[in-house]
């Protein structure tokens, strides 16, 4: 249900979700799946508040725990996953960053994630998402542009091609696939995913035989 909900094939998820008995795992599933289809933030507030109360595990936990601080709400749940060490110092730090920021204080939490991502690619990877939401996207490609030199982390380079392709820099996240794509340390389903941009967007223009 979780890979059909990711690749947006709804019936396939639609389909899983019968099979799914009711209890964490399946609110955990709708609380992602109405956070795509536009709920208002005091709704998705509500929901992962009421999946925090009843996790089904502490890893579930924490993906609670960071989707309310992205939400501008800090859980105490958090506090108590660093205590027992289930939560790492730079992720937790990273989230307190991005908790304030969304709280409104943008300009402290994004001064507090740029220090961060010197050491933490956690931080690195929130960095470049809340510039493009506070700053622009302009800002947060040439954030992302420096980021992926420091790190060169297949998540922080797919984060980078994305946000290229989301503001039509199509030509700029081609040739960084071209780059990038004969490195044989990246993993192969990295280097596909990769591939498959690439492909479609060249079959997009009509050139077929790079494409091919």
């Amino acid at each position: 249900a979780h890979a059909a909900l990711a690749s947006r094939n709804r019936d396939a998820y639609d389909f899983f979700m019968q099979l799914l008995p009711d209890g964490p795992y399946r609110r955990e599933l709708q609380a992602l799946d109405d956070a795509d289809h536009g709920q208002s933030r005091d709704e998705m507030i509500a929901a992962w508040t009421r999946l925090i109360d009843d996790p089904a595990d502490d890893a579930m936990t924490a993906r609670c725990a960071a989707a309310l601080a992205r939400l501008g709400v800090w859980p105490p749940q958090a506090d108590d996953l660093r205590a027992r060490s289930l939560l790492p110092e730079a992720e937790y730090e990273a989230l307190k960053a991005v908790c304030r920021a969304e709280a409104g204080e943008p300009a402290i939490g994004i001064a507090r994630l740029r220090e961060l991502s010197a050491t933490s690619l956690i931080a690195a990877g929130e960095l470049v998402h809340l510039l493009e939401q506070h700053a622009g996207p302009d800002a947060a490609i040439n954030e992302a542009e420096e980021q992926v030199t420091r790190w060169q982390a297949p998540a922080l380079q797919i984060q980078y091609v994305d946000l290229l392709g989301k503001h039509g820099r199509f030509q700029d996240a081609a040739a960084f696939i071209q780059r990038i794509i004969p490195d044989q340390s990246l993993s192969a389903d990295v280097r596909v995913k990769l591939a498959g941009w690439y492909t479609a967007y060249q079959a997009r223009q009509g050139r077929l035989a790079e494409a091919a």
